[in-house]
């Protein structure tokens, strides 16, 4: 099961450099959220409606003065789950197991990445309900088989504990040579 963490570290990290929305003709990945995205560039210079996360208040964030063309956007949070299973993946491979406790912080990161999933998909539809069009694309598959790869590591080591590493046998016990006498 640390060969399954270990990879679906190695998918979340392409999947971070992969474009995880189309918005006409440009892709924008997490590597460019985190690098400097331009909202003017893809003729967004207004946070629109359905950009607005449901559970958000426009009127509060209005009062407190915050700035809508300068929206900080969650996406490349998602991919410290990448970071997290591919610590625990080698440190698993070094220690020779999956431990459950390490399970634990697998767990956890595969939860990040598919509750950040499902988030992005929920902005999606209402992006399509609201008449746009659909946005995400190989950059949020990958975190998508990430997650569900980190999951099932996960809970297939807390069900099933892997075996600790064998210990080597025993050294040979010392037989003392026999003398020749004449």
């Amino acid at each position: 099961m640390k060969v399954v963490v270990l990879v679906a570290g190695c998918l979340g990290v392409i999947g971070f450099f992969e474009p995880f929305f189309q918005h006409r003709d440009l892709e924008v990945s997490a590597h460019r959220i985190v690098t400097g995205f331009d909202w003017e560039e893809i003729n967004l210079t207004k946070r629109r409606a359905y950009l607005v996360d449901l559970n958000d208040n426009p009127a509060m964030e209005q009062a407190l003065g915050l700035n809508f063309n300068n929206a900080i956007s969650p996406v490349p949070f998602y991919f410290i789950s990448a970071i997290v299973f591919l610590v625990v993946g080698f440190v698993s491979l070094v220690y020779g197991r999956l431990s459950g406790f390490a399970a634990l912080f697998s767990l956890s990161a595969a939860m990040l990445a598919l509750g950040g999933w499902m988030r992005e998909l929920r902005v999606d539809r209402e992006l399509v309900r609201a008449g746009g069009e659909r946005m995400m694309t190989h950059g949020a598959t990958l975190l998508l088989i990430s997650g569900l790869l980190g999951l099932v590591g996960s809970i297939m080591v807390l069900v099933k504990r892997e075996p600790a590493k064998p210990k080597p046998p025993p050294p040979p016990p010392d037989i003392p040579q026999a003398r020749v006498v004449r």
